[in-house]
């Protein structure tokens, strides 16, 4: 008799550990995603800030190349 309470003990105990294993486990499986989708949605606002500075860049060289040949050809006419 008492063999089977130390057995069942035991077993729940395993049991308990199963599951307290398989929570922590999830937990820390999504608090991995969570992490990663973050720093995934960081990179991209990052690069998205760099586009944008990149396009106004271009948009100001563009418009000083137009200014520029707009006074050539007044200098020209003068």
């Amino acid at each position: 008799m008492m063999e089977l309470v130390v057995a069942l003990v035991a077993a729940v105990f395993g049991l308990a550990g199963t599951v307290v294993g398989a929570v922590l486990s999830a937990r820390a499986t999504k608090k991995g995603a969570v992490l990663s989708a973050q720093a995934t949605l960081q990179q991209v606002r990052d690069q998205a800030t760099v586009d944008q500075a990149h396009w106004l860049r271009q948009q100001q060289l563009q418009a000083y190349e137009g200014f520029l040949a707009a006074w050539d050809e007044c200098l020209r006419l003068i």
